[in-house]
C-alpha cells in the first residue's frame, strides 16, 4: 500500500477558493467557517480512493519561519499584499480552520501522523520523512521545489491530474532530482521571492550545470562572479529540502481508522452529503483498506 503525504497547507488554499464560503451558525448564533474543513476532507477521499489507500501522513507550515529571519525577503509579497475588506473578512472566515482541521479534524478521524515544526515549512517535514524512511511515498503537492525528492518518492500534482517521476524530471530537465536545490540557488525561487542572479533563469543555470553554458558568455561570467557565488551561498540554505535544522520526523503505525470516528465528525460540521448511505459506504471501505 502507499503512503500519501499531503501537503496540507496547499490543499487548504485549494478547498479555500472553491468551498471557502461555506460556514454554518454554532448554536449560540456565531457565524464559523467549514467551507476549508469540508474541502479538505473531500480532497482527501478523492485521494484514498484514487491510490486505494488509507495510509495518510499530514505536513503543516509553520507560522513562524527560520528561513526569513536569515533572509527578511523569503516571501515577503505574500504577507504584504494590500487586501480589501472583502479580503480580510474571507481569511476571518477561512484561516482558521486551517489550525482547526491540523488540531482537531484529523485527531478526530483517527489519523496520527501529523506534524507541524515550529520555524519550519511542511516542505522540510515531507522531504526528512522521504529521505528518512523506506516506503512507497506519493508526495500530494504542486510545489516544484519537491523535485528535489524525487529520488526517494514520486509526486501527484492534483491540478495537472498528474504523477511526476524521477524518471520524468531528468527526461525533462536533464540533471539529477538532487541538483534541483542547486538550480533554485542560482536562477532564484519566485514563489518564496528568493533573488537569483540578476538575468539567469532555470533553463540557464541547467546549461550552466550541463557545462553546456559558455564561459565567454555574460551570463555565464555573472554566475561565476564574486556577486554570483554570494547569492548562491546565501541562497542554498533557504531552498535545500529539508532544512538544515529540521529534526528527525517519527512515524507511528497507523491505528484502526473506525467509521464512527468519521461519522463524529461529519455530523459535527453539517456534512450531510457525507453521511449518505453511498457516501459512508465509501469511506467504511477504504477504512478497511490493509
Amino acid at each position: 500500500m502507499e503512503t500519501l503525504i499531503l501537503d496540507c497547507n496547499y490543499l487548504c488554499h485549494r478547498a479555500r477558493f472553491v468551498f471557502g464560503q461555506l460556514s454554518n451558525s454554532n448554536p449560540e448564533g456565531l457565524v464559523t467557517g467549514t467551507g476549508v474543513i469540508y474541502g479538505f476532507i473531500s480532497q482527501m477521499h478523492e485521494l484514498m480512493v484514487q491510490f486505494q489507500t488509507n495510509d495518510l501522513i499530514f505536513c503543516w507550515d509553520s507560522k513562524t519561519s527560520i528561513r526569513e529571519k536569515s533572509y527578511p525577503e523569503y516571501k515577503r509579497p505574500r504577507k504584504t499584499k494590500e487586501k480589501t475588506e472583502e479580503d480580510i473578512e474571507f481569511d476571518k472566515l477561512t484561516y482558521p480552520q486551517f489550525t482547526e482541521i491540523f488540531e482537531s479534524v484529523i485527531p478526530a478521524l483517527g489519523f496520527v501522523n501529523n506534524f507541524k515544526v515550529d520555524g519550519l515549512e511542511g516542505d522540510d517535514i515531507m522531504a526528512s520523512i522521504v529521505q528518512e524512511y523506506d516506503a512507497d511515498f506519493i508526495i500530494i503537492t504542486s510545489d516544484e521545489d519537491m523535485y528535489q525528492t524525487l529520488n526517494d518518492c514520486d509526486i501527484w500534482h492534483p491540478q495537472k491530474k498528474k504523477l511526476i517521476t524521477k524518471k520524468w524530471f531528468i527526461n525533462n530537465y536533464g540533471i539529477e532530482p538532487k541538483e534541483w536545490s542547486t538550480v533554485k540557488a542560482i536562477a532564484g525561487c519566485s514563489s518564496d521571492n528568493v533573488a537569483g542572479v540578476k538575468g539567469v533563469g532555470e533553463k540557464t543555470a541547467i546549461k550552466y550545470l550541463l557545462k553546456e553554458l559558455q564561459p565567454t558568455t555574460k551570463k555565464y561570467k555573472d554566475i561565476v562572479s564574486e556577486e554570483g557565488q554570494e547569492i548562491y551561498k546565501r541562497n542554498i540554505h533557504l531552498v535545500t529540502l529539508p532544512h538544515k535544522l529540521t529534526p528527525s520526523i517519527t512515524i507511528e503505525d497507523p491505528e484502526n481508522l473506525q467509521i464512527h470516528n468519521f461519522i463524529k465528525v461529519f455530523e459535527a460540521y453539517g456534512f450531510d452529503s457525507m453521511l449518505t448511505p453511498s457516501a459512508l459506504d465509501s469511506w467504511e471501505g477504504l477504512i478497511s483498506l490493509r
